[in-house]
């Protein structure tokens, strides 16, 4: 590798430089020319008489290249992840992994304001699964804690507003998570969740405003998933809900501005419903199989005709129901032959608008 001369002054670049402890004089800056013969970390000692400096660390990452040299680049944050930081958390190279590739990225510009701060650090081993809510304006990162005896997470995480991920959590043993992320109006990232015992949902996400994907979870026993993803405003698809039954989904996506598709979820259990997909103004597909009561896309505008077929072609109906369409949908769906031939096989579908 070349030798690259280094100019030491101050703090300059990628050089940090440490003062010495003590009541003598300080003295901030030494140059002095450096030999980088490597990568790695090189500790220059200072020359007799800066009493005030005790070492200057060099962090080098050095590309080698031919001709006139090479220039000394330095070490760049990635933008996915505080590796370091979240380890002193507790977060285990699994729960980092998952979030490096499932979070959310961000511009360089924006690092110092990502990292894992001290003050977020000094929490780990001093939260609780039982204490959370006594350091809720404090936790950004959420350090690993026990969960495995955890039943309930009702209102675990309620107006934790600066919360932006969580490592993942043992909820093997969890029945109860109504409320559990309500009001994390800064939360990017979930990790996956057994959710195997949960019988409620509702309210779970509410708004979580900066959420922009869910993890599929299970949702075989859930029960109640009304106001579950209520105003996550950036959330653009929901998670699969293969094996969901549910009985009550009011409200369930109500004014999630950003949700584009639904994968499936079925409404054949559904008894209490109603305004789920209010405010959605830019859903396109909802694949919504045994509908058994009316249901309304009444402000969105961008409904698909396959998502219209899908709805019509698997419906459960014993009496008329109606599906409720915004007024540009209607008009571009409802003489549609495609769309016309299907509501013909099922007398007990109708459109409105």
């Amino acid at each position: 590798m070349n030798k690259i001369p280094l100019n030491i002054a101050g703090l300059d670049g990628g050089v940090i430089i440490k003062k010495g402890g003590g009541g003598g004089a300080t003295i901030n800056n030494q140059e002095k020319s450096v030999d980088i013969t490597e990568n790695g970390v090189t500790e220059v000692t200072a020359d007799a008489g800066f009493t005030g400096l005790s070492k200057v660390i060099v962090n080098t990452n050095v590309q080698s290249g031919g001709g006139g040299g090479t220039t000394p680049s330095r070490p760049s944050w990635t933008g996915h992840a505080d590796v370091e930081g979240l380890r002193a958390i507790g977060w285990t190279d699994e729960d980092i992994a998952y979030y490096q590739e499932n979070g959310v990225n961000w511009n360089a510009e924006d690092d110092e304001y990502h990292k894992v701060t001290d003050d977020n650090k000094a929490l780990y081993g001093v939260l609780t699964a039982s204490n959370i809510s006594s350091y809720k304006d404090r936790i950004v990162y959420l350090p690993k804690i026990d969960t495995s005896g955890v039943t309930s997470m009702f209102h675990a995480f309620n107006g934790c507003y600066l919360l932006v991920a969580i490592p993942m959590l043992d909820t093997s043993n969890v029945q109860n998570m109504s409320y559990a992320f309500y009001n994390c109006y800064s939360l990017v990232y979930v990790p996956p969740l057994n959710t195997s015992k949960v019988l409620d949902m509702s309210y779970m996400f509410q708004e979580c405003r900066s959420l922009e994907k869910l993890p599929s979870l299970d949702y075989s026993k859930v029960l109640d998933m009304s106001y579950m993803l209520r105003q996550c405003y950036k959330l653009n698809r929901f998670p699969s809900f293969s094996g969901a039954k549910p009985s009550r989904t009011m409200f369930i996506a109500f004014h999630c501005t950003a949700l584009v598709f639904i994968p499936y979820l079925d409404y054949r259990s559904i008894m209490l419903a109603g305004n789920e997909f209010d405010n959605c103004y830019s859903l396109v597909y909802a694949g919504l199989a045994n509908i058994t009561k009316s249901i309304a896309f009444k402000n969105s505008s961008l409904l698909g005709k396959e998502c219209l077929l899908y709805i019509i072609n698997n419906e459960a109906a014993t009496s008329a129901i109606t599906i409720t369409l915004h007024p540009d949908a209607y008009t571009r769906l409802s003489t549609d032959a495609d769309i016309v031939a299907a509501l013909a096989a099922h007398p007990n579908i109708s459109l409105a608008k």
